[in-house]
Order: C-alpha cells, then structure tokens, then sequence
C-alpha cells in the first residue's frame, strides 16, 4: 500500500487534474474524459541534438486528455 494519506493523495490530484467528464453509454459502460492541467499523456524525453543548450533530453509534449472507457461489473 502507499505511504500517503488520503488528503495527500487528493492534493496530489487536485493539482495534476483539471477536470473529468462521466458520460453514461448505456448501463453497463461508463465513458471518461479527464483532463489534465499539464500535457502528460505520451509525452516522453528525446536527445536534445542542438549544440547552443547545456541539456542532453528534452520533453517532447504529450496530450492534456485522456478518455477511458470502463465497464461495470454485474452483480
């Protein structure tokens, strides 16, 4: 389990989301858009192959959204 608490983890995410949008598809499926405050989604790190910068990577940005589909369990 982690280390931190639930008010940690809920400052945490207050601070990396914006926001999420629920869509309901039908009874058993869910739809979510969650939007990020910063572009994480894909974002990685490549060779920064210009010779006037000190830094040997940089952030090649990814997307602020993210949508995800979740289906519920019957029960």
């Amino acid at each position: 389990m982690s280390d931190f608490s639930t008010e940690e983890k809920s400052k945490f995410l207050k601070g990396v989301v914006e926001k999420i949008v629920v869509h309901t598809v039908d009874k058993q499926e869910h739809s979510l858009k969650i939007n990020f405050r910063l572009p994480y989604v894909g974002d990685t790190l490549v060779r920064n192959t210009s010779k006037t910068t000190s830094s040997k990577f940089k952030v090649k940005k990814g997307k602020i959204g993210l949508n995800v589909q979740l289906e519920t369990s019957k029960k």
